[in-house]
């Protein structure tokens, strides 16, 4: 990643140290009370500082020079740029010095200027950090890229791809890159999985393979995974085919071109859909929607009826609460004769058996413009 004459950890580590002052122009010179602390509260110490300043820490003394590299949490931000020349050298430099035995617990890397600016990040930083990362991260991993590049026009498979690698450890990931398509990769056949993944979020990003290999890690490679959420995904995720035990919450919102949506979650709990199915009757031919969740206990639904719905599995005994909520917009919308979409959708529970079920179904207001 690193630029030519760009700072880095490296030059951090070389900078001229300075005197201890305190209170008055003298130095101190008493004993190092600090110093003698245990690696863990040390390490809880620089968690407060910013990641630039707790590596500076390292020309303190021989003690120091590695004690910034057991830090549990990172937050790796490109505002940063300015104290270092290159956010880009900064990552890596941090990445490659971290110590591989420390249980980083939650590494975060924000970044929201353009590729071209003074310490932009460029796609193969992206894709070297998110192998870092996979490495690395023993808890949570944050990536939030925004770099005011359109690539829906002008998209190149190999240049703009993200492979998400396998992290064997990592227990959430959450990705929100808008010019860089994602695509999950699995090593199912190696024994790899993403074993102590928990808790799966894209959002605002492209999916590079119209959902199948998204679906198969979902189904067959996130044996723990309870919550999934999939939130603006412009294109490439066309059918979802969700088949998992684990599953106890499900949210997809504002997926393009979503054809085929197929859940099967024996333990599912709440699901909600939004915005995903093209209001528009001739888009909306040849899609389909299958349900087999037993266990839900509320479904919120606020888009168009696919052409196809089924439910295969009822959630009887536990359905306590379906949310549809319509648009005045779309409130006149109908299919099937003189059914509305929310009608067709209600139908699916139909025949469910519950004591107390709730059913909400607001109307939202149209702004006139």
């Amino acid at each position: 990643m690193a630029r030519d004459g760009s700072s880095s950890p490296a030059k951090l580590e070389r900078d001229e140290r300075a005197p201890v002052v305190s209170g008055g122009d003298a130095a101190y010179e008493g004993p190092d009370r600090i110093s003698s602390l245990a690696d863990a509260l040390l390490h809880h110490i620089l968690v407060f500082l910013p990641v630039v300043e707790a590596i500076r820490t390292c020309v303190l003394s021989r003690r120091w020079a590695r004690v910034w590299t057991g830090i549990p949490r990172l937050r790796l931000d490109d505002g940063a740029a300015e104290a270092v020349g290159s956010f880009p050298a900064l990552v890596d430099g941090v990445l490659r010095r971290y110590d591989a035995r420390v249980n980083l617990r939650d590494l975060t890397v924000s970044a929201h200027g353009g590729e071209e600016e003074l310490g932009g990040l460029g796609n193969d930083d992206v894709v070297s950090l998110v192998g870092a990362a996979a490495r690395l991260v023993t808890g949570r991993f944050r990536l939030d890229v925004s770099r005011g590049i359109n690539i829906s026009e002008d998209y190149d498979e190999e240049a703009n791809l993200l492979a998400l690698p396998c992290f064997e450890r990592a227990t959430e990931i959450a990705i929100s890159i808008a010019d860089m398509a994602v695509q999950l990769t699995s090593d199912n056949h190696r024994g790899r999985t993403f074993a102590h993944l928990t808790k799966l979020n894209l959002s605002d990003t492209f999916v590079a393979d119209e959902g199948e290999l998204l679906s198969e890690v979902v189904s067959h490679g996130c044996p723990c995974l309870k919550t999934l959420e999939l939130v603006d995904i412009h294109a490439g995720a066309r059918e979802l085919t969700i088949h998992t035990a684990s599953l106890l919450t499900l949210c997809v919102v504002s997926i393009n071109d979503l054809q085929l949506l197929e859940v099967d979650a024996a333990n599912l709990r709440w699901m909600k859909v939004k915005d995903c199915f093209d209001i528009d009757a001739a888009e909306t031919e040849g899609s389909a929607m299958s349900l087999s969740t037993p266990a839900m206990e509320e479904f919120y639904w606020e888009d168009c009826c696919p052409e196809e719905v089924k439910l295969v599995r009822e959630p009887a005994g536990f359905l306590h609460k379906i949310a549809c909520v319509d648009s005045a917009s779309t409130y006149l919308s109908f299919i099937s004769g003189s059914q509305s979409f929310y009608t067709r959708i209600l139908q699916l529970f139909s025949s469910t058996c519950t004591e107390v079920l709730q059913i909400e179904f607001p109307i939202k207001p149209v702004h006139m413009i």
